[in-house]
């Protein structure tokens, strides 16, 4: 009778250890769980600015691209021969279009 009560001790005392270290081991896991949703947050929030930058860029370098089209239209226009241009009579002060 003895022996067995001792041994009803020992088992609930295993009991409540083996309890003990589940809780541990629960409160291991959910912090663990929080930890990766704020992970795979930023990895979703980084991902997002990524894409914005991406399209910045996209974006900036059609603008330049644009920029130096004119620029080169512009030089064209300003080198080519037989362009119309703004000609002043000097005698009258009237203002003429030359082809």
């Amino acid at each position: 009778m003895l022996k067995r009560r001792r041994e009803i001790k020992e088992l609930s005392e295993k009991k409540d250890e083996f309890a003990g270290k589940l809780q541990l081991a629960q409160m291991a896991l959910k912090k663990t769980e929080e930890q990766l949703a704020n992970v795979l947050n930023d990895f979703e929030g980084a991902q997002k600015r990524k894409i914005d930058q991406e399209i910045k860029v996209a974006e900036l370098r059609k603008d330049a691209e644009r920029a130096e089209n004119e620029v080169q239209n512009a030089l064209a226009a300003v080198r080519a021969p037989g362009t119309r241009s703004q000609k002043t009579d000097r005698a009258t002060g009237s203002s003429r279009t030359e082809t």
